[in-house]
């Protein structure tokens, strides 16, 4: 075996190589531990942050929950609401069906007042009517008695004489027409004469004060009655003004009122009722509506009348001069 031999020199190079290895190893092992010093402070780093990473997720996740707990709380909300406007619709359909309901039944109770309006005003004109009934029926019940009453004495008188020239001689005992009725001049117009001859008291008297020299007899009395309580469109009559009532009437000696309707006021110049100041006021005029017949319901009314009282209420004009 032959051995090498190494000269100086290079023995003297290979330790100087030795030498730097061993500092370039120990450069080695700084370095080594530098970066595992960095990295376990990296791996610290880490695991920090995974850990907040962690929290921030479980955070996340019971905000999730919390925020998935109010939704399912709008949810049932919104379905209440929504079951809510449900039933509030169907109320709503059934309170518009109700009330289409109750406008039939306005509708029915309107054309049963108006049927009423119509009944009344008919029942107006039957009590119309059954006045003026009445009133022939006794003015044809007196002059059947006084016919009789006439009959009875002519028979008694030819009893009593037994002589019919007499009873000739006697003539009828009603004349073919009645005496004309005293009247007082208001004028002279000669629409007065209607007015006149139809109210016999025009001085003021009253019916009961009259005077019978006045007053027709026997039928043409009654006849000139029925008149006055019936009076027609045109005719003349006389307005004044009643102090006990405070209204104005027509100048009648029948025993009801025509009161004036306050209508009419305006047109004829006069004041209200109430505050008239001319209460002697005296003013010609003529009928312009039939007169309606009607009753007082109370005792306290604008009339100072009786409750069940009738009366009539009429439309008047000024007469043409």
């Amino acid at each position: 075996m032959k051995l090498k031999y190494f000269s100086p020199k290079k023995v003297v190079d290979a330790e100087q190589l030795a030498l730097e290895n061993s500092e370039h190893l120990a450069t080695l092992v700084k370095l080594f531990e530098v970066l595992e010093a960095k990295y376990l402070e990296h791996e610290n780093k880490t695991q920090t942050k995974e850990m907040k990473l962690e929290e921030s997720i479980e955070e996340v996740s019971a905000e999730r929950d919390h925020i998935k707990g109010e939704l399912e709380e709008v949810k049932s909300e919104f379905f209440h609401r929504d079951q809510k406007i449900t039933s509030l619709e169907l109320e709503l359909s059934n309170q518009l069906s109700c009330n289409h309901e109750l406008e039939e039944q306005i509708l029915e109770l309107r054309n049963k007042l108006e049927l009423n309006e119509i009944v009344k005003m008919r029942q107006n004109d039957l009590e119309r009517s059954y006045e003026r009934i009445k009133v022939d029926i006794a003015r044809v019940t007196d002059e059947r008695d006084e016919y009789r009453s006439l009959a009875e004495s002519l028979k008694s008188h030819q009893t009593n004489t037994g002589l019919m020239e007499q009873s000739i001689a006697i003539g009828p005992i009603w004349p073919s027409s009645p005496s004309p009725i005293p009247i007082r001049s208001y004028g002279g117009s000669a629409s007065n004469l209607m007015t006149q001859s139809c109210h016999p008291g025009l001085s003021g008297d009253s019916p009961a004060n009259a005077s019978p020299s006045c007053l027709p007899e026997g039928p043409a009395k009654e006849k000139d009655a029925d008149d006055r309580e019936h009076f027609q469109v045109g005719d003349s009559v006389l307005v004044i003004f009643n102090k006990d009532k405070k209204q104005y009437v027509l100048h009648t000696t029948g025993l009801r009122f025509y009161f004036v309707h306050e209508g009419c006021f305006e047109e004829m110049g006069l004041e209200k009722p109430n505050e008239c100041t001319d209460t002697e006021i005296c003013l010609e005029c003529e009928i312009a509506e039939k007169p309606v017949l009607c009753v007082t319901r109370r005792s306290k009314n604008r009339y100072s009348l009786p409750s069940h009282t009738k009366f009539y209420r009429v439309k008047v004009r000024l007469a043409d001069d």
